[in-house]
């Protein structure tokens, strides 16, 4: 999705790449706007809750990177995080 809000209403709380859970070797990294590494989202882990180090990150846009081996996608994008 383009934003998400994570402020606990039980809407768009968290961000993730749809349908990502049905392919076990994806992996997406989650960057700010200076280029730091953010979280990495993998099978196990799928979905990002606005957080760095169980800081809240401010409302900005970030850029993420999904790369699904087996299809051979590599899927760029960004998204913003209202609070």
């Amino acid at each position: 999705p383009p934003y998400f809000t994570p402020n606990n209403d039980g809407i768009n709380d968290f961000w993730s790449v749809k349908g990502l859970q049905y392919y076990p070797k994806a992996t997406t990294v989650i960057f700010d706007r200076n280029g730091q590494l953010i979280t990495t989202l993998t099978q196990n882990n799928h979905v990002w809750d606005g957080t760095f180090h169980n800081e809240k990150l401010p409302s900005t846009d970030y850029w993420f990177i999904a790369e699904i081996p087996e299809t051979q996608q590599i899927i760029k994008g960004h998204f913003s995080l209202i609070r």
